[in-house]
């Protein structure tokens, strides 16, 4: 969530981001964008503007699918990155820029 002081007080707005995992783990962020809410049509509408843009290459969005089975490596490695996002979002509040 973007913040940002106004005269009538912080407007906030959320951010969706969209991140790529390299072969060496680090990640990168392929895009991102302000939005009026977290809700799945927002998301559906940024990630079908990623699909149009026809991103290609090795690191490039390939598929998007969902009912897949998670086991338990992917899920630690799910919930690690999800930490380590909160734990960023937090130290961006804790300097006030967000």
């Amino acid at each position: 969530v973007l913040a940002r002081k106004t005269g009538a007080g912080a407007l906030r707005r959320p951010v969706l981001v969209a991140l790529g995992i390299r072969h060496d783990g680090k990640k990168e962020i392929i895009d991102f964008c302000l939005s009026g809410s977290e809700s799945a049509a927002e998301w559906e509408r940024f990630l079908t503007a990623l699909h149009r843009r026809s991103l290609t290459g090795a690191s490039s969005l390939r598929e998007i699918v969902g009912g897949l089975e998670i086991d338990g490596f992917s899920r630690a490695r799910i919930d690690a990155s999800v930490a380590e996002l909160a734990a960023e979002r937090d130290t961006v509040a804790s300097l006030g820029l967000i």
